[in-house]
């Protein structure tokens, strides 16, 4: 029997587009290439120190600045590197109906930066229970430490546990460490997959 829920953030409760973002990057110096402007949001050995909580965020936008070889503020580079979050207002109504029977939870890779940014613009904090990130528990998924520990801190059974990721490879880790899951891939799919597990929307 399911008796919580787990959610990833990005692409499941908001919407992530990089586009807005990188084009402002893109003019802060000509020699910047889209090639190391994904270093900014995934392919960098900096990124994935800031993902797991080793290095701080100002450490992360030093280091940013040197494998862009550039320079700008930071409180810019704070405008930037959040400016990639959309609503999705379906979200909110979808835990709302889902907190009158489950325990909430958010599972996901993530930074200081972008879950101060998230909690300052949408309501749909108030209504998790649990939180586990990246760069608290100094792991990412889809490695298999990050979800035994969230298993651990809810005090549920991993088979209690129902985990919401729109990556195949998370979803398939989470199955691993004996919970259940459900790919995210939009959110008349989900509403219809919950059935599977069931839950009644």
């Amino acid at each position: 029997m399911i008796k919580a829920i787990l959610f990833d953030i990005g692409d499941v409760l908001v919407d992530v587009k990089t586009d807005s973002s990188l084009k402002k990057i893109e003019k802060l110096g000509p020699h910047i290439s889209k090639k190391n402007l994904k270093l900014i949001f995934s392919d960098s050995r900096a990124f994935d120190e800031f993902e797991k909580g080793f290095i701080s965020s100002y450490e992360f936008y030093i280091k940013i600045l040197k494998e862009l070889k550039t320079e700008f503020a930071y409180e810019e580079f704070i405008d930037l590197w959040c400016d990639i979050f959309f609503d999705k207002p379906e979200s909110y109504k979808l835990l709302t109906k889902l907190k009158s029977m489950y325990k909430l939870g958010l599972l996901s890779n993530t930074n200081s930066l972008h879950i101060e940014f998230l909690k300052n613009n949408y309501n749909f904090f108030k209504l998790i229970d649990y939180e586990f990130y990246s760069y608290v528990l100094h792991s990412a998924k889809p490695d298999k430490a990050i979800y035994e520990k969230a298993i651990l801190k809810t005090g549920f059974l991993p088979a209690e546990l129902l985990f919401i990721d729109n990556k195949e490879e998370n979803v398939i880790a989470a199955e691993s460490a004996g919970m259940k899951s459900l790919r995210y891939e939009s959110y008349e799919k989900l509403v219809k997959d919950f059935a599977i597990w069931g839950i009644e929307m």
